[in-house]
């Protein structure tokens, strides 16, 4: 019978991609633990299940693996983000299909300083619109009450709040009497050691902390500035393509720009955007002491006062930065094809063309 069950249930962008390659490898197997269902693969079918729609139950694929879970010795690890979406009705379906087994909860948590312009290129790779400036004060708006109407129903609000809204998250989870703890684990600042993640979420979960292995690397595939902003630009002239041929549209030319990321600038937030970061680094830390969850890391990785020196308003993309990124993406998707002639908006108004009659019906 098994012991007990650690459900990893995100944030976004939080290292959860690390985490779950590392758990892949069955490296959890010898401290005492198992990967539930063998392959993140097969954890992702079942937690998608528990989004159908008209459900009055829990779905089959996820009481199937539960059912399977509870026959194997040792501690069951489940890892994925889009536990963290559940509602509270199907947190109850989630941890009642245990069948009593305890259940500890682990939520890996992110400064919002380095998560708000993280969501911002997630909302982007998957056909936002806003740039930079606007998702940021939409944000803003919303948190601080003087919102509009088009601010709250606006999918970038509604996506971030969805995604970051941490003190709803500990509220859930903690609210099931069949959740034994509720754990925060901090993400580890920039520049730390690449395994402090994967330590601390092996305390989180009581699991001696094995060495992760060395060909698991925190590989970051996110963009630079100025390349997400060519994606942004794009994304309206792809707005007729079906979310498959989308998906399969965006792949060349984000391929083709990860390798400017390292000569590329950050977004980064202004003071009022900076202030917001704060307000919602607090919300964490008091959703923490609320709940009686454990804060696993330094309390000052969340930091709650403003900093100093910061922009009046959000700096634009670099233009040359920009007219490089969309030109890369032109000699990698378009060999062969003379650029057209003309400025940044003719290049990214023709390469838009072009790609979405390749990846198009």
């Amino acid at each position: 019978m098994v012991e007990r069950v650690v459900l990893h249930i995100g944030t976004m962008k939080s290292g959860t991609t690390y985490l779950q390659r590392v758990l892949d490898t069955g490296v959890v197997e010898s401290v005492g633990g198992f990967f539930a269902g063998g392959s993140f693969r097969t954890q992702a079918r079942a937690v998608d299940s528990l989004f159908r729609k008209q459900l009055r139950q829990a779905p089959k694929p996820w009481t199937s693996l539960a059912d399977r879970t509870q026959r194997r010795d040792g501690v069951a690890v489940y890892s994925h983000e889009f536990l963290s979406f559940v509602s509270q009705e199907r947190v109850g379906w989630v941890v009642d299909a245990f069948g009593g087994t305890p259940v500890d909860v682990v939520l890996t948590v992110r400064d919002q300083r380095t998560a708000i312009p993280a969501q911002w290129q997630s909302y982007v790779r998957n056909r936002g619109t806003d740039p930079w400036e606007t998702y940021l004060q939409r944000l803003e708006r919303v948190h601080a009450g003087k919102t509009r109407r088009k601010d709250r129903r606006a999918r970038a609000v509604r996506g971030f709040r969805r995604s970051q809204g941490v003190p709803g998250m500990v509220a859930r989870w903690a609210a099931h009497p069949g959740v034994s703890s509720v754990s925060v684990v901090l993400v580890p600042l920039p520049g730390s050691p690449p395994q402090l993640l994967w330590q601390r979420f092996c305390d989180a979960a009581g699991l001696p902390a094995s060495d992760a292995p060395e060909t698991v690397s925190r590989q970051n595939e996110s963009l630079g500035y100025a390349s997400c902003e060519l994606l942004r630009r794009l994304n309206p002239l792809l707005a007729d393509l079906s979310l498959i041929q989308y998906e399969r549209g965006r792949r060349a030319p984000i391929q083709a720009l990860l390798p400017l990321r390292a000569e590329e600038q950050r977004p980064v937030l202004d003071g009022s955007g900076d202030l917001l970061a704060s307000d919602l680094n607090r919300a964490v830390l008091d959703a923490v002491a609320e709940h009686g969850a454990r804060l696993v890391g330094d309390a000052d990785e969340l930091p709650v006062t403003g900093q100093t020196g910061l922009p009046a308003s959000v700096p634009v993309p670099d233009p040359d930065e920009l007219r490089r990124a969309a030109e890369t993406v032109w000699a990698s998707c378009m060999p062969g094809i003379a650029r057209p002639a003309g400025d940044l908006d003719v290049l990214v108004a023709e390469l838009g063309r072009r790609l979405a009659v390749r990846f198009g019906p």
